[in-house]
């Protein structure tokens, strides 16, 4: 069974919890044991396995990987795109 969704964002850089989403997904397909695969079809997005129960987990982790992966770190502009985003191709 594959079944695939999107995730709407706001703004470039988001933390958005889809338990439910998935829990819907395993809900439908009718399996009452196995695996449920999740993975992100984008260089510049990735999914992350971690408690919610606190909403600032979401937003220290935006910022740990903003002092990791400065926005404006002297990095060389991507010539493909209108804009540099160079800094999500090293995140």
């Amino acid at each position: 069974m594959s079944e695939s969704f999107t995730v709407a964002t706001e703004r470039a850089k988001q933390s958005i919890d889809v338990t439910d989403t998935l829990r819907d997904v395993v809900r439908r397909s009718g399996v009452s044991s196995g695996l449920c695969h999740v993975m992100v079809l984008h260089s510049t997005a990735a999914v992350v396995v971690n408690e919610f129960d606190d909403p600032n987990i979401g937003r220290d982790l935006l910022a740990a990987l903003d002092r990791a992966v400065p926005e404006h770190a002297g990095w060389l502009d991507r010539k493909s795109t209108r804009l540099n985003s160079s800094h999500s191709s090293v995140s």
